[in-house]
């Protein structure tokens, strides 16, 4: 999902008013500037003001604004939840010196009030910056006002200022059973800090970050670490971040564009790796789609048949996107193995956008 650039405001992508509601699901919010020159520059993805929101299931990434580039969530008097979504490479951005409204803060989210519960998110790669001496904090997270409750997140990678901040007046948030990982401006700032006996601060070995692909090994210390009171799908104790680890007769498959924009004329590759973690062979015929809109293409069928412990690996090269796509936000999405006793090997891990041509 795309918002034109908005000269300054709140909500890119999704702006929530108070005492609305709303439910945002499997969605992908990406590309939204907010930052010029007026206005309040919150939220570049979601602006939340008190609102009955809960959002699932998503990526948002390459948004910025000055406060929350990838979201803004207010939740004074209203439930604010945000769980189970990636945020990445979003921007909380100060421009130039004489501009009024304070440095960068809350690259990934920017959070007020007691009644916000942020869980089983993947922060990784957001940034602050600020153009002055002012700084810039929380490169991941900001805390700025009430008590809101973070737990199950991995805050991996992040740039310009502490990965998480809590401001004066915020003490009593609650926080836990979350990952810190090469966070470069250092992993708190303010009145946050560690608990050592729940928090990690470990390589989360995620399947392939270079691709963004955020998915867990199976030697993530994420793994069955997160809050125990809960449990994931399969019945195992939660993990952290993102997405779910699922034990037992589970397969895996691996689908990474060559870069996140597709470009009309310009050539692609797609990267496919399948690997069978169950005890039996599997056989199944892999389908890799590409579609935007109501349209969709199938890119590449292949029968596959995998002995337990082994794995298909491939790479496909297109002279550039088929025509016909339409423009905005699109998917890119490979199955296999869709026997009924067993869930999908897997589905689309990114989202493309497809911009308008010349």
């Amino acid at each position: 999902m795309r918002a034109p650039y908005v000269d300054g405001g709140s909500g890119g992508a999704l702006d929530f008013a108070e005492d609305a509601g709303g439910l945002v699901v499997a969605t992908t919010i990406a590309l939204n500037d907010i930052v010029l020159d007026a206005g309040p520059s919150q939220g570049g993805g979601i602006f939340s003001s008190n609102a009955d929101l809960r959002v699932k299931g998503c990526v948002i990434t390459s948004n910025q604004a000055v406060s929350g580039g990838g979201a803004y969530l207010r939740g004074w008097g209203a439930p604010v939840g945000i769980s189970r979504s990636e945020i990445t490479h979003n921007l909380g951005l100060r421009g130039a010196v004489d501009n009024p409204r304070g440095p960068g803060e809350g690259g990934g989210l920017f959070l007020t009030g007691p009644e916000i519960d942020a869980s089983n998110l993947t922060l990784a790669a957001n940034q602050v910056w600020s153009a002055d001496t002012l700084g810039a904090d929380g490169a991941a997270i900001v805390v700025a006002a009430g008590a809101p409750t973070l737990f199950n997140n991995a805050l991996t990678g992040n740039v310009g200022g502490a990965a998480f901040t809590m401001r004066p007046g915020t003490e009593d948030t609650w926080h836990g059973y979350n990952l810190y990982f090469n966070n470069d401006g250092g992993d708190f700032s303010g009145l946050a800090q560690s608990d050592s006996t729940i928090d990690l601060f470990s390589n989360p070995r995620y399947l392939d970050p270079d691709p963004e692909d955020y998915r867990l090994l199976p030697t993530s210390p994420m793994i069955d670490a997160g809050d125990p009171a809960l449990e994931d799908a399969d019945g195992s104790a939660s993990d952290i971040g993102a997405h779910t680890y699922l034990h037992g007769d589970t397969l895996f498959l691996r689908v990474s564009p060559s870069a996140p924009i597709f470009v009309p004329d310009t050539p692609f590759a797609v990267g496919v790796r399948l690997v069978n973690r169950a005890g039996a062979t599997l056989s199944d015929t892999l389908r890799v789609d590409l579609s935007a809109g109501d349209v969709s293409l199938r890119l590449h069928t292949a029968f596959v048949t995998l002995e337990p412990g082994s794995e298909f690996v491939d790479s496909l090269a297109f002279s550039g996107p088929p025509a016909g796509l339409p423009v905005g936000v699109g998917s890119l999405r490979a199955t296999w193995n869709l026997a009924e006793d067993r869930r999908p090997a897997a589905l689309l891990r990114k989202a493309m956008l497809f911009p308008p041509g010349p």
